[in-house]
């Protein structure tokens, strides 16, 4: 086998691995973290130069070849190479980075990212969530309620206390604070960052949860209050109809229905 064969070939084989490791450079070095464009451009960069030089090859090794009036045993890998280069071009063109990839918080879409109900360091979601889920009968039962604040502040926050109150009954629930390493009381968290968002979460009954009758019963009218820094927010929710909504499909004891005769049962 000619060397030039050899080296063509060689090259052929070495573009797209060449290429994948200097792609994963960024892994180790911050600076390409930052800019993932240079690290992109620069893999496709080697892929394409490897890819050119054993088409260089294999095009003056084909010359050569036919001027000797031997057989063409380099056009193969010559249509290989033009075949990959054109897969790594569409490649390149469909995963290029954007320099924009997400939108930036700035301006009005800053403004429409953070609540408009700021109360000291913290701006308030204008609602409080519902979580609901079915346990093995099929029953559905009301899981927790979350609210959120985000620290507009530029210093950190402090949270002291968060509970929520029904307001039909008077009973009291500690809330929990939402972490990426899980649920924590109050007591165990750190101070928020500032343009970090905290996330509250009052869970019904433990785990367990509670069922709409009792849910409506005893919830339907809550109020939260968190403490922060040397500032309380208290805020009340009904939640009555978004509960009914909810749980309607469901639920046959919330509102006057038709049951089957007995011989139906």
């Amino acid at each position: 086998m000619r060397n030039d064969y050899k080296i063509a070939l060689l090259l052929f084989v070495a573009a797209l691995p060449a290429g994948v490791t200097v792609s994963s450079a960024s892994d180790y070095f911050p600076f390409l973290k930052e800019h993932p464009a240079i690290s992109f451009y620069g893999s496709a960069g080697i892929t394409l130069v490897l890819l050119g030089l054993a088409a260089a090859l294999a095009i003056r090794g084909e010359y050569e070849l036919e001027q000797k009036g031997s057989q063409k045993r380099m056009l193969p890998l010559l249509i290989m190479i033009v075949g990959l280069s054109i897969f790594a071009v569409g490649a390149a063109w469909y995963f290029a980075p954007t320099s924009s990839p997400l939108p930036a918080a700035s301006g009005e879409a800053a403004e429409a990212a953070i609540p408009k109900n700021i109360k000291g360091s913290l701006a308030w979601s204008k609602d409080i969530s519902l979580g609901f889920g079915v346990d093995s009968n099929d029953n559905q039962f009301a899981h927790n309620a979350q609210i959120y604040a985000i620290n507009v502040s530029e210093k950190e926050v402090k949270i002291r206390d968060a509970y929520a109150v029904s307001d039909i009954s008077g009973q009291s629930i500690p809330m929990l604070a939402w972490t990426n390493y899980g649920m924590f009381p109050i007591s165990e968290i750190n101070p928020v960052p500032p343009g970090a968002k905290v996330r509250f979460i009052l869970y019904f009954n433990g785990d367990q949860g509670i069922y709409p009758v009792a849910l409506l019963n005893g919830w339907a009218r809550l109020s939260v209050v968190i403490s922060y820094n040397d500032t309380e927010y208290r805020a009340s929710f009904d939640i009555e109809d978004r509960t009914k909504e909810a749980i309607r499909p469901m639920t046959h004891n919330i509102e006057p229905h038709v049951t089957p005769s007995k011989k139906n049962e």
